[in-house]
C-alpha cells in the first residue's frame, strides 16, 4: 500500500525515484568517512521505507528520508548535501523509532547538516538557517533569547517584514513580547561553551 502511494507523491512533486541497488560495505564506510559517521549508522538501511512513511514532515521534502539514506550508500554526496530534506528534518526520533535496523536517522540528518555547514554548501532551505543564526546570537550576546530582537533579526535577513505583522502586534498587546531583552549572570560562561564549539555562519 505504502508504495502506491509513496510513487504517487514522487510524481506529483517530480521527485526521481531511487533505484534500488546493491551497495558494498566499501562504498557506504567511504560515504560514511565523509560524514564523520560509522558505517552502522546508514549501511543497514535496506530501503524498507518506514521512516518515509511515518516522517511528519515528508510531504514538504524533496527527497524522503529512505531516499536521502539510499544517496549516502551511494556516496551521491552533491544530491545530498545540497538537498532541502537535511534542513526540514525536525529530529522527532519518529523514523528511528519505526525503524527495523535501529538507524538513528535524526542523527544522520545532523551529521549532514554539520557537513554542509563545514563544506560551505549554501543552505537548500535558508529561512531556517536564518531562524538558527539570529537564535544562536541572541543566546551568544546575552545568554538568552530576546524573541523580539530575534523576530526582528529574522525579518531583517529573510526581508519578509510584514507577512506576519498582525500576529506580531496581538503578541505585543498580551505581553507575549516583551521590550526590554534580558540577560544571565554568566553571560561569560556562556560566550566559553561558543568559543569551544563554535561552526561555520549557516547563511551570508
Amino acid at each position: 500500500m505504502w508504495q502506491s502511494a509513496y510513487s504517487a507523491n514522487c510524481r506529483k512533486r517530480k521527485v526521481p525515484k531511487v533505484q534500488e541497488l546493491s551497495v558494498s560495505r566499501d562504498q557506504a564506510h567511504d560515504a560514511g568517512e565523509h560524514l564523520y559517521l560509522s558505517t552502522s549508522a546508514f549501511a543497514l538501511c535496506y530501503q524498507c521505507a518506514k521512516c518515509s512513511a511515518g516522517c511528519p514532515i515528508a510531504e514538504a521534502m524533496d527527497y524522503l528520508p529512505h531516499q536521502i539514506l539510499k544517496f549516502v550508500q551511494l556516496n551521491l554526496m552533491e544530491e545530498v548535501l545540497g538537498s532541502s530534506t537535511i534542513w526540514l528534518c525536525a529530529g522527532c526520533q519518529t523514523c528511528a523509532v519505526r525503524c527495523p535496523m535501529e538507524i538513528d536517522l535524526a542523527q544522520v540528518m545532523e551529521s549532514l547538516r554539520e557537513q554542509s555547514l563545514a563544506l560551505g554548501v549554501p543552505a537548500a532551505e535558508r529561512r531556517i538557517t536564518v531562524f538558527c543564526d539570529a537564535f544562536l546570537a541572541d543566546v551568544q550576546l546575552r545568554g538568552r533569547v530576546h524573541e523580539l530582537r530575534q523576530l526582528l533579526a529574522y525579518k531583517l535577513k529573510t526581508r519578509d517584514l510584514l507577512s506576519d505583522i498582525g500576529l506580531g502586534a496581538r503578541m505585543l498587546t498580551k505581553g507575549r513580547l516583551t521590550m526590554k531583552p534580558n540577560r544571565v549572570d554568566s553571560v561569560d560562561q556562556v560566550q566559553l561553551l561558543f568559543d569551544k564549539f563554535k561552526l561555520p555562519k549557516t547563511h551570508d
